[in-house]
């Protein structure tokens, strides 16, 4: 009957080995010890082996808490990197879309001033354009006219030279005061001369008109080539912001799942040092329990 009492006894310790009625059963090991002064050698060494493996069992769920926490630590570090690099990268990623953004709106206010030279040279250029068209229809009716005139007023000047000199039965004017006729081709002359500036004149315009017309076809090409130039860096700069900005974005996305991963894996491994701390001290106060009863145990076999 006291062997199957003793078998008894080591079945409900060894069903309690992962909770505190082992702890209770074990509360006073002296005691526990004493149940088994009368046993035989076999149920002894039986409870022998049980608790020498109940020790080798509380170091392994000693040790796989201790590894359980080193791995998670080890996780959490690893996420830790991660984060420290997505936070890198994302920096990274904003500091070039500011520089390029500041780029980005330098050109657009550079744009807005060259845009606004363009217009000015077309509208130069084409109150150029009219101006030369203006005088130069002033410049050929003036010379077409003064050509005209020379020559009308030079036929009537002949004639009234050949009043004076012409004998007198040629003569066209029966009674021809010299003084007269010659005040009449003073007077002609003076219109020769008024057509003769007014054509200076008209040329001394058009000569003008026609060179502020090529300084402003000058301008309006440099203007257009300027702007065309920093309405394509804008484009560009326009672009590379586009592009800039997806990569923060995705940047911010990889940061964001990092910082989780992070606050995730730092949970786990608080719970594990939890774990790890319940465990040695379950462990290490079990285990002094049971080399004591063990050691008990060995010295009633002994004897």
């Amino acid at each position: 009957m006291k062997f199957f009492f003793f078998i008894a006894l080591i079945a409900v310790v060894k069903s309690t080995t992962t909770s505190f009625p082992l702890q209770k059963l074990l509360a006073n090991p002296k005691l526990f010890a004493a149940a088994f002064e009368n046993a035989d050698n076999d149920a002894i060494n039986k409870m022998i082996a049980l608790t020498a493996e109940l020790i080798e069992e509380g170091q392994t769920a000693k040790n796989f808490a201790i590894q359980d926490h080193a791995d998670k630590s080890a996780d959490h570090d690893a996420d830790v990197a991660s984060l420290e690099a997505a936070e890198s990268a994302l920096a990274t990623a904003s500091g070039e879309l500011d520089v390029e953004s500041t780029r980005r709106d330098g050109l657009i206010a550079l744009e807005s001033d060259h845009r606004a030279s363009l217009n000015g040279a077309v509208g130069v250029l084409h109150d150029a354009t009219d101006l030369e068209a203006l005088t130069n229809a002033h410049w050929e009716a003036t010379s077409t006219r003064v050509a005209e005139e020379k020559t009308s007023f030079g036929e009537i000047k002949t004639l009234l030279e050949g009043v004076k000199s012409a004998p007198a039965e040629r003569r066209l004017l029966e009674v021809a005061d010299p003084t007269a006729v010659d005040a009449v081709i003073a007077k002609i002359d003076d219109l020769l001369a008024v057509g003769a500036q007014e054509l200076a004149d008209s040329t001394a315009d058009h000569d003008a008109a026609v060179a502020a017309l090529a300084s402003a076809t000058a301008s309006e090409a440099a203007a257009r080539a300027l702007h065309t130039t920093t309405a394509g860096q804008l484009a560009g700069a326009e672009q590379e912001v586009s592009q800039l900005s997806a990569v923060k974005a995705t940047k911010v996305t990889e940061r964001n799942s990092a910082s989780d991963a992070e606050a995730h894996s730092r949970q786990v491994l608080a719970n594990a040092q939890s774990f790890k701390d319940a465990e040695i001290s379950r462990v290490n106060t079990e285990d002094a329990t049971l080399k004591e009863v063990k050691e008990l145990l060995e010295g009633i076999n002994s004897e």
